[in-house]
């Protein structure tokens, strides 16, 4: 790898500037793209093996953009502690940078969009801003992960794409109301031309299949629920309708967040057509990732953190989207709308007016059929 690398101590801070030189005649220094990075690096725990990750992903993005002339000049910052002001770093990073990633801890967010705003110079976030307004009504802040309203929409689109025609099943408890991603979803598929049916998460199997269209329709489960154990009691009960051999079709959309409560060993969904819309690939559904963690261990003489190690994943594929837009178009490359399609996530970054902020809609569904099979529906 192909580093030269400075770094500069301050009592407040850290900083270390690496520069990855593209094949090239023209001068680094000047043509080089500038990215400043602000995480936690020296924080213990999660926090900084995260951050580290991502940040790993970052440089490896930029050695293997080097044979296309693109030149990256990663500078990296502590971000200190979740209660730290962020305002003395990122006064020291907007002089020599293009554009900010950043922050981790969710206390800083509104501080940085702030800060960006009042510099004019686009910032990413790559962990989980609140929103707020200061973040959504902001025009120089780009989240790599969708809103509630593009994963509705997106989302909506593909399972057209998958079932057409279909009636959606909403299955929710009294106790548990519908999340708005759940309700937007819902909306969203019957503005397409679904029909809806409301059924309690306690209906029995018997009620579920009273409920299924019996026509050349799909049916499709969304439930508002994310506990393990109603989960795998719907799973159970979905089963159920499937051995009646019903002449229906049964599908059910998987929300990100159940990974959290089931593990992936325990294929509760195993006999269900199941539909997972999500930004990031798993491990199991894309070889490539397995090459580029053989990469981590070459370059880095360690494995990454995480199973799978999705910061690493994610910081690559990032950085191979914004170091290209930079060097194509410059700090406004966002504005191009440039389309990326990587082997963890993909780019779409769009905005609903010229005074929001960027989200990204590059949505992927992983479908995956009854027989084991897996298809990735992609726009």
């Amino acid at each position: 790898m192909n580093l030269s690398i400075k770094l500069l101590c301050i009592s407040m801070f850290f900083f270390v500037g690496i520069t990855v030189q593209g094949n090239s005649q023209r001068s680094t220094e000047e043509h080089s793209v500038r990215v400043s990075i602000i995480l936690p690096f020296k924080s213990g725990g999660e926090p900084g093996r995260r951050s580290l990750d991502f940040y790993r992903g970052l440089l490896l993005a930029a050695d293997h953009l080097r044979n296309t002339g693109v030149s990256a000049r990663i500078a990296a910052y502590d971000e200190g502690a979740a209660n730290s002001p962020l305002t003395p770093v990122l006064q020291a990073a907007v002089s020599q940078t293009d554009l900010l990633v950043g922050p981790y801890y969710a206390g800083h967010d509104v501080e940085l969009a702030t800060f960006a705003l009042g510099h004019e110079i686009p910032v990413f976030f790559p962990f989980c801003p609140r929103s707020t307004q200061q973040i959504a009504g902001n025009a120089f802040v780009a989240l790599p992960f969708p809103d509630d309203t593009a994963w509705a929409e997106e989302t909506a689109i593909l399972l057209t794409a998958v079932f057409g025609r279909m009636q959606v099943l909403v299955m929710q408890s009294d106790a548990t109301p519908l999340s708005r991603r759940t309700q937007m979803l819902a909306d969203r598929l019957k503005r397409k031309g679904a029909r809806l049916k409301m059924l309690p998460i306690d209906a029995t199997p018997a009620q579920i299949a009273e409920a299924l269209s019996r026509k050349r329709t799909a049916n499709l489960v969304i439930a508002a629920a994310t506990d393990h154990d109603v989960v795998r009691n719907l799973a159970s009960k979905l089963t159920v309708v499937t051995e009646m051999h019903l002449p229906a079709r049964l599908a059910v959309v998987a929300h990100p967040e159940w990974a959290a409560n089931i593990p992936e060993s325990d294929d509760v969904w195993s006999v269900v057509e199941t539909l997972i819309p999500t930004i990031g690939f798993s491990m199991l559904y894309a070889r490539d990732l397995g090459m580029l963690t053989d990469s981590y261990h070459h370059w880095f003489h360690t494995a990454p953190y995480g199973e799978p190690p999705a910061d690493f994943f994610m910081g690559y594929d990032m950085g191979l989207y914004i170091f290209t837009g930079l060097s194509n178009h410059g700090r406004g490359f966002i504005e191009k709308r440039p389309k990326y399609k990587g082997k963890y996530m993909d780019f779409n970054m769009k905005r609903e007016n010229n005074t929001s902020c960027w989200s990204n809609h590059a949505l992927r569904l992983l479908h995956k059929k009854v027989d084991g099979t897996m298809d990735v529906v992609s726009f």
